[in-house]
């Protein structure tokens, strides 16, 4: 969004937290780092193009802390830094004659920060929402609390009408939305991220294919790129794996399961007892811990399928892209009627079931598979996804 706004034209000023107070002149502009009091978030140099790169950590997370902040602190920890960033000389300074006030969450935090501003100076605020609030939470105490979830619908109530559009990331957010806002029908548009756009990484590398760990023997390689079951509710990987191992028990091809990414101790662990269980039919898992995005990309396009594993009917995981920018098949879980599955129906290397339908999972497993090993793969690049299709419809959005 920074690039596509910078070339249009637009003068962008990134206000962001950190551990100092800073201005920093950036390729669409400036970028201003307002000190955060509860020191949440580390100093990054970087304009977010080119990538981030962590120069000085944050403290320690702490699990008891995170809690009470989250009890204590309306709508995330975040407002304590969105408070002191509205008052702050630096961002006063930058938003003096700033027509446009564009906030991304989560934190919701942000968008209140946006949205008081835009008012001050007299500007219209953009609500980019590329998570649901109320619908489908992150924050657990949004899924158990009552009270929470009052306070936190005043707020969102109040962005929305404050708001001169509303951006969200597929239609199913936009339906609830809607349903919630009948008002807010006219002036929320649908956004969904783009496919990544090629970097020296990924072209160097996308006629490569990785070498075999076993010369002489055609091994058909997994990947699974991100969290397990510590990103959402719902997610359990046994979606994925329990068919694969059915199918690895009556047939001969072997193959390697590869899990890409920072995992939790207890993500470790459960993937530590799968292995044996895969070893016993001379499959295997192998972790590779987390990479930068551009070479994330690239391990997408050398192996041979991608595992997709989906808990939410509305969000759309940000790797979906990167998954069908690299023409692989996919392997997906994911609900019935879900933005994935709606959307997997249009790509032809899909291969996706309703994980409510555990006894499909097998079928489409082995379909995959004779696709795969007879390489009979059909494959689709939806236009929706460019970067050449969004790009107009975001930018449409601050036109008056």
């Amino acid at each position: 969004m920074l690039r596509w706004l910078s070339e249009e034209g637009f003068q962008v000023k990134l206000i962001r937290a950190g551990l100092s107070d800073r201005r920093e002149k950036a390729k669409f502009g400036e970028i201003i780092t307002i000190r955060d009091p509860l020191k949440m978030h580390a100093d990054v140099s970087g304009d977010g193009d080119t990538g981030m790169k962590v120069v000085q950590m944050s403290r320690k997370p702490n699990a008891l802390r995170r809690w009470l902040s989250y009890v204590l602190l309306i709508p995330d920890p975040g407002i304590v830094w969105a408070r002191r960033a509205m008052r702050h000389p630096l961002v006063l300074n930058a938003c003096t004659g700033a027509t446009w006030f564009l906030a991304s969450s989560p934190p919701e935090s942000v968008l209140i920060a946006a949205s008081q501003l835009a008012s001050r100076f007299g500007g219209r605020f953009v609500m980019d929402m590329r998570d649901g609030w109320l619908d489908e939470p992150i924050k657990p105490l949004l899924r158990t609390s009552a009270l929470q979830r009052w306070r936190e619908e005043r707020l969102e109530r109040k962005m929305i009408r404050n708001a001169h559009s509303v951006l969200v990331t597929s239609n199913h957010w936009k339906s609830r939305l809607s349903a919630r806002y009948p008002h807010a029908a006219v002036k929320t548009a649908v956004l969904t991220n783009a496919y990544p756009r090629k970097t020296s990484a990924f072209t160097d590398n996308e006629n490569k294919s990785a070498p075999e760990s076993h010369p002489g023997v055609k091994r058909i390689r997994f990947l699974y790129a991100g969290r397990i079951f510590s990103s959402g509710p719902g997610r359990r990987i046994a979606y994925l794996l329990d068919p694969m191992l059915t199918f690895a028990r009556t047939h001969t091809q072997i193959a390697e399961i590869i899990f890409l990414g920072d995992l939790i101790p207890e993500e470790e662990e459960a993937l530590k007892r799968w292995n044996k269980r895969f070893n016993a039919v001379k499959w295997e898992i192998t972790r590779i811990p987390g990479k930068p995005h551009n070479v994330a990309v690239t391990l997408m396009q050398e192996v041979d399928v991608l595992l997709l594993l989906s808990a939410s009917n509305s969000a759309i995981p940000a790797k979906f892209f990167d998954y069908v920018s690299s023409e692989k098949p996919i392997f997906a879980a994911a609900p019935a009627g879900s933005s994935v599955a709606s959307y997997g129906n249009e790509i032809k290397q899909f291969y996706g079931y309703a994980f409510e339908q555990p006894d499909t999972a097998h079928e489409v497993f082995r379909q995959l598979m004779n696709d795969v090993l007879s390489k009979s793969v059909t494959v689709t690049r939806p236009e929706k996804f460019e970067e050449t299709y969004l790009k107009p419809k975001f930018l449409s959005l601050f036109q008056i």
